[in-house]
């Protein structure tokens, strides 16, 4: 997998927007609260996206791809918005991201190894664009991937503050790329499960720390707890997939 790391002021717009229409539930984000004055031009520009349908295809065209010419109108009213400090946080951003690439780069070889002996990964997307915005908030936020059908690319919106580090970076980068990897190899983890699972993985859980992406996993409460903090403390990626672990532990098959 090779890693792209995207910053633009549109993108950067655009990633504020996808937040606002696919992070949150309508009970947490009530869109129609700051539905006035200028902030309501982005808010319908967001509404006509979703509306249509055409997130990835706004997404393919800030990164360079070819697109539906339907988003080029709203991309380019976007692009004439105003974001106070840009010139600042690009610098930031850029910065960002020739740092996550690095940091990528001199751990390209243990993700993929881990990745296939814990997950039993095979196949990985040709191209990861993982698309920079800036948040003031300590904590960095994942967005919910845009996968291509195939393996050719993935696309990862991600907000970064100025306490981010490249480790912490790459560690939500990857948390989100699972999303779409058990997809794409059709791993047989359920939806009502896969959240918990990834957690448990990254960020900062027991692969972040076999990454040495993190110094120890955050303790959560889950089903899953023992049963992976048993397989990575005695390194049983060796022997058997952790999926395949855990199907055995249920069936009484393997003993903890």
């Amino acid at each position: 997998m090779k890693i792209i790391a995207v910053v633009s002021k549109t993108a950067h717009i655009l990633v504020q927007l996808y937040s606002l229409y696919q992070v949150y539930s309508e009970d947490r984000t009530p869109l129609h609260h700051p539905y006035y004055g200028e902030i309501s031009e982005q808010l319908y520009y967001g509404y006509l996206l979703e509306r249509e349908g055409l997130w990835e295809e706004a997404f393919k065209a800030v990164i360079g791809l070819n697109h539906s010419k339907k988003v080029n109108g709203v991309l380019k009213k976007i692009a004439k918005t105003k974001v106070y400090g840009w010139r600042s946080i690009s610098l930031f951003l850029r910065r960002s991201g020739r740092s996550l690439v690095q940091v990528y780069e001199s751990k390209k070889k243990d993700i993929k190894a881990l990745l296939t002996s814990v997950l039993g990964v095979r196949r990985f997307y040709s191209k990861v664009y993982a698309i920079l915005a800036f948040s003031p908030l300590r904590r960095l936020v994942g967005n919910p991937p845009v996968y291509s059908k195939d393996e050719e690319y993935t696309i990862v919106p991600l907000f970064i503050g100025l306490e981010s580090t490249p480790e912490k970076v790459l560690d939500l980068l990857v948390h989100e790329l699972l999303h779409g990897l058990i997809k794409l190899n059709d791993l047989g983890v359920s939806e009502e499960e896969e959240e918990e699972f990834i957690d448990m993985l990254c960020p900062e859980g027991y692969l972040s720390r076999e990454l040495g992406l993190a110094e120890k996993p955050r303790i959560l409460e889950s089903g899953f707890s023992a049963i992976v903090e048993r397989y990575f403390s005695e390194k049983k990626y060796y022997e058997l997939t952790l999926i395949d672990y855990i199907k055995l532990y249920r069936s009484n098959q393997y003993l903890l």
